[in-house]
């Protein structure tokens, strides 16, 4: 994927979320039951940055915990949201998860829920993965989730865009897809990771993987889980 078609889309999602932060916050107060397991790799007094934090709901899983969180996103609205919600419980900054505001070797643990996909082309997916490592500490812990798209309904899709691409009429790279979400939502930009894609996608940043599997919700593979460890 061409640079200049990859800022476009990253603007794009951007701009998205922004529209429907309103809904977007009011629908998610609760974090996934099936991922709540992953509060257990928090432990006291640890520095936590989560990427792509949204409204931050992931606090509710850490209630009951002694942590420094820090939430950022690119949604100004989002931002706004969580700072009302959740109070002087972190900290939340709008900012660039491919140029995080922060000095090396900050954090113990980052986490990103549903971010990862959203980002166009290896160039920025590798970025993204390098600045988590810059951030964390010595032995600190990436912990991550993405959609995973290959089931019955998107496969298909997904193939289709991959036909297109041969063809020369895609812009897209391969496994890339535009999905619609809801009546209010223009379509946005999906990656279809494989567990084999992103393990290698971990180890050429630096990462060892601790742990990197799917998760079943609502009776279906919908999340791949990794937990990721700098070394």
């Amino acid at each position: 994927m061409k640079e200049k078609y990859a800022n476009e889309i990253l603007e794009m999602s951007r701009l998205g979320y922004e529209k429907i932060s309103h809904d977007f916050s009011q629908t998610r107060k609760v974090f996934w039951e099936e991922l709540n397991f992953l509060g257990d790799h928090i432990k006291e007094n640890d520095k936590v940055l989560d990427i792509g934090c949204g409204n931050g709901r992931f606090l509710e899983v850490l209630n009951g915990k002694t942590f420094q969180y820090t939430g950022i996103d690119n949604s100004e609205s989002l931002i706004s949201y969580a700072k009302k919600w959740q109070g002087d419980r972190g900290k939340f900054l709008c900012a660039d998860a491919l140029a995080l505001p922060f000095k090396d070797a900050s954090f113990d643990v980052a986490v990103s829920f549903g971010v990862l996909h959203h980002i166009p082309s290896k160039k920025y997916r590798v970025q993204f993965l390098n600045e988590a490592y810059r951030v964390l500490k010595k032995d600190g812990l990436l912990i991550l989730t993405v959609w995973n798209l290959w089931n019955e309904r998107l496969t298909p899709v997904i193939k289709k865009h991959a036909v297109q691409k041969l063809l020369g009429k895609s812009k897209l790279d391969f496994k890339d897809v535009f999905l619609p979400f809801g009546k209010k939502e223009k379509a946005r930009y999906l990656h279809a990771f494989t567990k084999g894609e992103l393990k290698k996608l971990f180890k050429n940043s630096g990462f060892k993987v601790d742990e990197l599997r799917l998760i079943s919700r609502r009776g279906k593979n919908e999340n791949i889980v990794a937990v990721c460890r700098k070394i």
